[in-house]
């Protein structure tokens, strides 16, 4: 998802070629393709014009993905993005920082709230991490 994202793909395109290598990987596995039904809300192909009351953001991984990739999918910016997945109640920190992220890469750095930025607890930290973690995105696009 993020490397399709860096590449320059629209959230929607990106979502819908996520979740098909998703599908491609892990249907024809017995084992695995016994695990998909935890995943249908998520592979659903109409997981953009879901309503909010069909998304769960309890904490729990499955639900966390899905909301925070509902979020991008219904959004148009980093903002809304951010606002909608803690809007949504529930584990608010963790769906809000997936889909925070998710929108961050979708929309660039530049599109969010420089105050929202300044008030970051251990920001250098926050920066090396981002940068390492930019590092190896960008050394997995060239493979």
């Amino acid at each position: 998802m993020i490397r399709e994202l860096l590449g320059g793909m629209d959230g929607k395109t990106a979502v819908a070629r996520t979740l098909g290598n998703f599908r491609a990987f892990y249907e024809p596995d017995p084992y695995w393709g016994a695990e998909l039904e935890y995943f249908q809300l998520l592979l659903a192909r109409d997981l953009g014009d879901r309503p909010e009351s069909e998304i769960d953001s309890s904490g729990y991984v499955i639900h966390t993905l899905t909301a925070s990739l509902w979020c991008l999918l219904t959004t148009s910016g980093y903002k809304e993005c951010a606002l909608k997945a803690v809007n949504l109640g529930g584990d608010t920190d963790t769906t809000g920082c997936v889909a925070g992220g998710l929108a961050g890469v979708a929309y660039g750095a530049q599109s969010i709230r420089s105050e929202w930025i300044a008030q970051l607890a251990r920001k250098s930290d926050v920066d090396s991490l981002f940068l390492r973690s930019a590092d190896l995105c960008s050394q997995w696009s060239t493979t």
